[in-house]
């Protein structure tokens, strides 16, 4: 199989993938409208010098009868869908360091963002969002 038809083939994969095997240990679900509005905030962070950083919290099914409330940032390169999984796995990394390791995400839509903070280094924006 050539290099091109191999590449095809991972592309296809991606595009066509109906398990949502993409998504699955990404706890939001992010709307266009929300996507566009942090890649705005990304440009206009590179514009001013300034690293953009999201906020997020999520809750955690960690036992039949035990939830839990887990906080992260992380960097935001252009994409939020990418925050999010970023956001995602730092926070089931910190139920696994906790001893968890039966756990369930519990799933989030994002309702919009707001501001937290500018200063010197960072323009730190939270991700609002519910059920």
């Amino acid at each position: 199989m050539t290099e091109i038809k191999k590449i095809q083939n991972k592309i296809n994969e991606i595009i066509y993938n109906q398990a949502g095997d993409i998504a699955a240990d990404n706890g939001f679900s992010a709307d266009l409208q929300t996507s566009l509005k942090v890649y705005h905030l990304w440009k206009l962070a590179l514009q001013e010098n300034k690293l953009l950083i999201l906020h997020a919290g999520h809750s955690y099914r960690l036992s039949k009868k035990e939830y839990g409330w887990y906080e992260s940032r992380t960097v935001v390169n252009a994409s939020l869908s990418k925050a999010t999984q970023d956001i995602c796995e730092d926070i089931e990394s910190q139920i696994e360091e906790a001893g968890h390791d039966d756990y369930e995400a519990c799933g989030s839509y994002i309702e919009g963002i707001s501001l937290l903070e500018v200063n010197d280094n960072e323009i730190i924006i939270e991700l609002l969002s519910g059920s």
